[in-house]
């Protein structure tokens, strides 16, 4: 009996505790069901989208010199950080070989035009005198019509412009950059291969090329490792294997991939399917201008408008022509100093006694005496080293005694009246960014004065680090007020611009198969999907471009009522993500539960700084 009741009070005990469990865990459930919903509205304001970098400042029209000629430095006329003018002796170099070949050259045209003399009047000096200044009268007219004939700037190569670095109306000097060509009509693919692996590629098969954001190529086999030299003993040194590539619509020099060699590609099967990585090769060629001028006319493409970027031109093509009144004059004055001394020879010479043949080959010796005697001049004016452009000296670190050589660099004139900072740019962003588009650039040695500029010039040719290819964007500044070249600056170029635009935040947006929703409410107050259309899209802002208004509210998120997470974090508070059209840090967040205020982007017109506390 005794057990009886123990037993029957156990089950009371069981039967109260599991109600009591039951009641509480439905209470639970009941209040967990018992969601807060949290609105917004829709706001109108800007979304800026940015790529960013950073580069030391520099000078725009910066004028490196190199040496002509070898020699050794015997004056220095000026120092780093004078201000010189366009042909100023800055550096002088003594070479005793060079000035010995003038005077030999001197020599040379004084016993040439002897020789000629005595067949025309061995009694004659006038003769020999005035055959010289006509030989000097025909070699000045060459120089003159060069000069002229370089007024018109024509393509050294086939290729697509990349930059025109020069406007109709600008002054352009001698040696400046007016156009960059690259030739992408058949881009060289190069990848390096073991000994083993290059001598079993057969030049001429055809392999396949993956370039990494273009797609699969097709491409010819060209050079392989069949010409290595066996036996080196170096199992580790690669091959390289260039591979050309059909026509590539988008392909940059720089740009990685991966080639795959099938059998048909192969001399003999490998035991291993036959992989590598490499990259495209293509040369730059810079155009630039052999003469001082005005750029009057830019040449046209097929459509007739003016050559620009993406254009493409044959060799010899003419890209631009510059107009000098200075140049014109002279070589007209030219022409009539030779006609001159030629009318003046005449006179002189009486050609019934000497044989024609004779006197034809003295004067071809005279003539060819005078080019060679104006070669060594010019080799010995070259050593005199001259400022280029107006503008300042810097980077001389040569000294008196010094020994140059030929191509050196010597110093640096550059215009610090307009200034530029170049940045760099990875293969995934850098189809984003256009010559012209604006640019907002800070700098650690000028806090506080912000800076605009915009994009003047994409370098084609991209930097392989890191298995990615990276691009030099250059950007120039609209006002050069308080920089010093060499000043760090920090550049985001804005390559999409949507100014007084509807948008929401990020997190309200909703896409599912291609289409964007976001949650507003019913009628009855429960919510519900909305199809809308959007534009564009940062980290933290949507463009909405159809299917809401300004004001109308929507369901940013459903959080549960029993969650100890404050609503302000999810608007104000937090650490918002830096970079594309966001602040660099959010407001403070909230408590428990309650509404916050939304964060207010960067260069956005609508919403408020957020930082609201919960209930």
């Amino acid at each position: 009996m005794r057990n009886k009741v123990i037993a029957a009070i156990l089950i009371v005990v069981v039967l109260a505790g599991g109600g009591w469990w039951y009641t509480k865990n439905k209470s639970s459930k009941a209040a967990a069901k018992a969601d807060t919903i949290v609105e917004t509205q829709v706001r109108k304001g800007d979304i800026h989208v940015t790529i960013s970098g950073t580069g030391p400042v520099a000078s725009v029209n910066g004028v490196t010199v190199k040496s002509n000629q070898t020699g050794t430095v015997s004056q220095l006329l000026a120092q780093d950080g004078d201000k010189v003018k366009t042909g100023q002796v800055i550096m002088v170099l003594d070479n005793t070989n060079l000035v010995a070949s003038l005077n030999q050259a001197k020599l040379d045209l004084e016993n040439s035009q002897a020789n000629l003399d005595k067949l025309l009047h061995p009694l004659d000096t006038g003769v020999r005198s005035q055959q010289l200044k006509v030989a000097t009268a025909r070699l000045t007219l060459q120089q003159r019509q060069q000069d002229v004939d370089n007024l018109s700037i024509k393509s050294p190569v086939n290729g697509i412009i990349t930059a025109v670095n020069a406007t109709v109306g600008s002054n352009v000097t001698n040696n400046s950059l007016v156009f960059t060509l690259y030739n992408d009509s058949a881009p060289t693919f190069v990848v390096g291969l073991s000994q083993e692996a290059a001598a079993a590629v057969r030049v001429g098969g055809r392999v396949k090329v993956n370039l990494t954001g273009l797609g699969t190529f097709v491409g010819t086999v060209v050079t392989s490792g069949g010409a290595a030299t066996p036996g080196s003993g170096n199992r580790d040194a690669t091959v390289p294997v260039s591979i050309a590539l059909a026509p590539a619509y988008g392909a940059r020099p720089g740009m990685v991939g991966t080639v795959t060699f099938d059998r048909d590609s192969l001399f003999q099967e490998l035991p291993y399917v036959l992989t590598a990585n490499g990259s495209i090769k293509n040369e730059v060629t810079e155009v630039r201008a052999q003469v001082a001028g005005t750029l009057s006319q830019l040449g046209k493409d097929n459509n007739g408008n003016d050559l620009r970027d993406g254009a493409y031109v044959n060799t010899g093509f003419i890209m631009a022509w510059l107009t000098s009144d200075t140049l014109q004059n002279q070589l007209e004055q030219a022409k009539n100093d030779l006609s001159v001394q030629q009318d003046a020879l005449t006179n002189l010479l009486d050609p019934s006694k000497n044989p024609d043949d004779s006197l034809r080959t003295s004067k071809q010796k005279v003539d060819q005496a005078a080019i060679t005697l104006a070669s060594r001049q010019s080799d010995v004016s070259d050593l005199q080293v001259k400022a280029p452009v107006d503008g300042q000296v810097s980077a001389l670190t040569s000294r008196i005694g010094d020994r140059v050589s030929t191509n050196q660099s010597l110093f640096r004139v550059a215009d610090y009246g307009a200034m530029q900072v170049t940045i760099s740019v990875d293969e995934l962003d850098i189809a984003k960014v256009k010559i012209g588009q604006k640019a907002e650039i800070t700098l650690d040695a000028l806090a506080g004065r912000p800076y605009t500029g915009k994009v003047i010039k994409i370098n084609p040719e991209g930097v392989f680090k890191n298995d990615i290819a990276n691009f030099d964007v250059t950007v120039q500044f609209d006002s050069t007020q308080g920089l010093m070249a060499g000043m760090n600056a920090a550049v985001n170029v804005v390559v999409t611009d949507r100014p007084g635009v509807l948008w929401v935040p990020a997190q309200a947006v909703t896409i599912r198969q291609g289409k964007a929703s976001v949650k507003v409410k019913d009628a009855a107050g429960q919510p519900v999907v909305k199809e809308v259309q959007v534009g564009v899209r940062t980290s933290n802002q949507v463009e909405i471009t159809g299917g809401l208004t300004e004001g109308e509210k929507i369901i940013l998120t459903i959080v549960k009522a029993n969650t100890s997470t404050g609503l302000g974090g999810i608007f104000g508070g937090g650490q918002r993500p830096a970079g594309v059209g966001g602040a660099p840090t959010g407001g403070q967040g909230g408590g428990d539960g309650g509404n916050g205020g939304f964060q207010r982007p960067t260069t956005g017109g609508g919403g408020n700084q957020g930082s609201g506390r919960g209930n």
